[in-house]
């Protein structure tokens, strides 16, 4: 067993864990004020941030090229965990990009959490309509073409097209034994956010 160590506070977790040994995870920072996505590599914790305007985030998922998928905007038992909105978000080349700037305009589903990333690039994860439901998402890299777009086949560096953000929804705050448990990697917890919400044990 090897600590990790953390970003400055006294609460770390593991989240995921890919064939190079890299590891994705959150942690408290110093005086334990926000929780923050780290990514661990050969010995270093690298904090990820956050999204513009967002004090707190956490990472899900990392695939064999090092892109980390996860949420920005975490309302959760930490004193500057406060934000409204959680927004998925994409991790690579030291650069955090909101997945929402993918959504069609003319879709009113906010893209809540990005929850798992393969070795080709495709994202799934969970979002919330403007009525409050919640929904299964699934992108998929491509290629831009006149027609479009086409899949691709190998992973590729999704790029911002500046479109607008969608409508936002009410965020759901989460205890620190909450984010705990629904942070541990385990083969049995790849799938738990593909139902009904989640609650944890009782401690």
């Amino acid at each position: 067993m090897k600590d990790l160590g953390t970003l400055g506070g006294t609460h770390g977790s593991a989240s995921w864990l890919n064939d190079s040994g890299e590891v994705v995870g959150n942690s408290t920072n110093q005086g334990n004020q926000a929780l923050l996505a780290f990514q661990w590599k050969r010995g270093v914790m690298t904090n990820l941030g956050s999204l513009t305007g967002d004090a707190c985030s956490v990472s899900d998922a990392i695939n064999s090229s090092g892109q980390v998928v996860g949420g920005s905007g975490v309302s959760a038992d930490w004193p500057a965990c406060t934000d409204l909105v959680e927004r998925a978000f994409l991790w690579e080349h030291g650069q955090m990009i909101d997945l929402n700037g993918f959504v069609p305009d003319s879709s009113n589903l906010t893209l809540n959490e990005a929850v798992f990333i393969n070795d080709r690039g495709e994202i799934s994860g969970t979002g919330t309509l403007l009525n409050g439901d919640q929904h299964a998402f699934l992108l998929v890299p491509c290629r831009e073409t006149e027609d479009g777009c086409e899949e691709a086949h190998e992973v590729l560096k999704p790029r911002p097209s500046g479109s607008r953000l969608a409508a936002t929804a009410g965020g759901i705050k989460r205890s620190s034994a909450e984010v705990t448990a629904r942070f541990r990697s385990s083969m049995a917890g790849r799938n738990r956010r593909y139902g009904a919400r989640q609650t944890s044990p009782q401690q």
